[in-house]
Formats: C-alpha cells, sequence, structure tokens
C-alpha cells in the first residue's frame, strides 16, 4: 500500500497531521494487527476532510489526485472483503477436512475389525 504522503499529495498537512493521519490510516485498514477486519469504509471521507481543512487556499489538492485517492482506498476496501472471503473459505475447508479425516478413520476401524473377523 503506498504511503499517506503519496496518495494525499501536496496537502497542506503539518508533519504532526500526516504522522497522526498515517497511524488512523494503518489501524484502520489494519496493517498494525496483520489484517484487514478494522478497514474502515468512511476512510476516504476522513481523509478528504482532514486534507480540504489544513491545505492552503493558494495551494489546493487536484481534484485528480482526490479521485485516486478514492480510488486506491476502494481497492484496499475491497482486496479486505476479499481477505475475509477467502479467510471464512479457509475455515470452512478446513471443517469439511476434519470431518472426512473423522469418516475416514472410522471406515478404517471398521474395516480393520472386519478384516479380524475373516
Amino acid at each position: 500500500m503506498p504511503d499517506i504522503g503519496s496518495i494525499l499529495g501536496n496537502s497542506g498537512l503539518s508533519p504532526e497531521q500526516q504522522t497522526f493521519l498515517e497511524q488512523q490510516v494503518e489501524a484502520t485498514a489494519g496493517l498494525n494487527t496483520g489484517n484487514a477486519e478494522g478497514f474502515d469504509p468512511n476512510l476516504f471521507l476522513k481523509i478528504l476532510t482532514a486534507t480540504l481543512s489544513n491545505q492552503s487556499p493558494f495551494d489546493t489538492m487536484d481534484t485528480q489526485e482526490i479521485l485516486n485517492t478514492q480510488a486506491r482506498l476502494t481497492q484496499v476496501e475491497q482486496i479486505s472483503k476479499q481477505t475475509d472471503h477467502i479467510s471464512d473459505m479457509k475455515d470452512t475447508l478446513e471443517s469439511e477436512i476434519s470431518s472426512i479425516n473423522t469418516t475416514l478413520a472410522g471406515i478404517q476401524s471398521a474395516i480393520a475389525e472386519i478384516s479380524e473377523k475373516l
């Protein structure tokens, strides 16, 4: 994921504000925990609001930058949803494999009993 500075471009944020915003983005996107469970769908609005309220009136943010930011955050949200879906599928498959292994163990036990009787 690109750093917040490359997303915001020349936003007029102070270094402290940019650091704070970077921490918020990382926490919201789940980068600190290794997953995206905490993704905030309103992140774009938060970034846009912070950017617009702190930018210089003489050096405003380009409209294309705003659209690029929204597109990047939409991609992060989609990846987050895909990751959650894949995780759910993995859990389902692990459960099914466990069930199959239990069934196979029962079949093997039954075969062993039948073999002893023969």
